[in-house]
C-alpha cells in the first residue's frame, strides 16, 4: 500500500555567487514515495524534509510530487517514474517522468521553516494552562486585521468577564466588561500593524473575581505588506490540497498560527493517518 506524505520543503540554501537565483522548493503534496537520488544510504523524502539546490530525487512508478517554487510563484507537478533536479530553472525531470508547470498568483514567498515540535508544544501549553479559563483566540500569534476577537472558555458561575489590552509601553487601549466569552476589538482602539499588544481577562460574580479564573496572552497585528501577500495566495473555494498546505505554511511563517492551525486542521481531516498534520493541527 503506498504511502501519502505531505513534504514542506524549506528555504534552499547555498547559491553560488555566479548564479542567477536559487530555488526555494516547497514540496506540497508527495503520492508514493521519493527518495533523493544516487546517495548512499537511500534517504527518502518526508514531510519538512530538505532538497537543496541542485540536488535530485527520484519517483517509483505512479509516485506524483507536487512542488512550488517560492521564488518565481511556479508550481511544479512531477510524475513518476524518473529522476528530477531542483535548481535555479525550478524542478525538471533529469530522465524519464514528466514535469508540468502551472503559475501561481504570488512569487517571491518567504521562505519556510516550520518546527513540528515547536508549534505543538506551544498549542499544548496553551491548553494546559489558565484553567478553568482558557484563552481561545488571539493568544501569542500575529493577527491579520487589527480588528481581532478575542475569546475564551466560558466559566461555570461567572455573570461577567473583565477585559484589559493594553499596547507594550503598558498604555491601557481597553478596559472594560463584557457578559460573553469574546470580545471585538474595535477600530476606535487604533491596533497598528507592526506592534504587539497584551491582553487579560477575568471572569467575576456578584461578589467579584472567581479564584483562578484569569488568564493573559500577547499577540501582534501582521505588517500590511504580510497581509496583502496572505490575500494574494489564499486559497478559494474547491482549492487543491497543495495550495492550502502552500498557504498554510505561509501563514505559519509569518507568524499568524492560529490561522494556521485552522487548515491544518482541515488537512489532517482529510488526511487521518498523516501523523505531521495531527501535530501541526493541535
Amino acid at each position: 500500500m503506498r504511502k501519502l506524505h505531505y513534504l514542506i520543503i524549506l528555504g534552499l540554501v547555498a547559491c553560488m555567487p555566479w548564479k542567477v537565483a536559487c530555488a526555494n522548493v516547497l514540496i506540497t503534496e508527495l503520492t508514493g514515495n521519493a527518495t533523493t537520488g544516487e546517495q548512499k544510504p537511500v534517504t527518502f523524502v518526508t514531510f519538512l524534509s530538505e532538497v537543496r539546490n541542485g540536488q535530485d530525487f527520484e519517483l517509483t512508478s505512479g509516485a506524483r510530487a507536487v512542488a512550488v517554487d517560492l521564488a518565481s510563484g511556479r508550481e511544479y507537478v512531477a510524475n513518476g517514474p524518473g529522476k528530477f533536479r531542483v535548481d535555479e530553472g525550478g524542478v525538471r525531470a533529469v530522465s524519464g517522468g514528466t514535469v508540468k508547470v502551472r503559475a501561481l498568483s504570488a512569487s517571491n514567498l518567504p521562505e519556510v521553516k516550520v518546527v513540528v515540535a515547536r508549534v505543538s508544544q506551544a498549542a499544548l501549553l496553551m491548553r494546559s494552562l489558565f484553567k478553568p479559563l482558557n484563552i481561545l483566540s488571539s493568544a501569542n500569534t500575529a493577527v491579520l486585521t487589527p480588528t481581532p476577537t478575542l475569546s475564551w472558555t466560558a466559566v461555570d458561575g461567572a455573570s461577567a468577564y473583565k477585559v484589559r489590552l493594553s499596547d507594550s509601553t503598558g498604555n491601557t487601549l481597553i478596559n472594560e466588561q463584557t457578559q460573553v466569552n469574546s470580545l471585538v476589538i474595535p477600530v476606535s482602539a487604533g491596533l497598528t500593524s507592526g506592534r504587539n499588544y497584551l491582553w487579560t481577562v477575568e471572569a467575576v460574580d456578584e461578589n467579584g473575581p472567581l479564584s483562578g479564573s484569569a488568564a493573559s496572552a500577547q499577540f501582534s497585528v501582521a505588517p500590511p505588506e504580510t497581509v496583502r501577500l496572505l490575500k494574494s495566495i489564499a486559497p478559494q473555494s474547491g482549492a487543491s490540497f497543495s495550495d492550502r498546505v502552500l498557504y498554510a505554511a505561509q501563514l505559519q511563517e509569518a507568524g499568524a498560527i492560529e490561522d494556521a492551525r485552522t487548515i491544518w486542521k482541515s488537512l489532517a481531516n482529510e488526511r487521518p493517518d498523516d501523523s505531521i498534520l495531527k501535530k501541526l493541527a493541535r
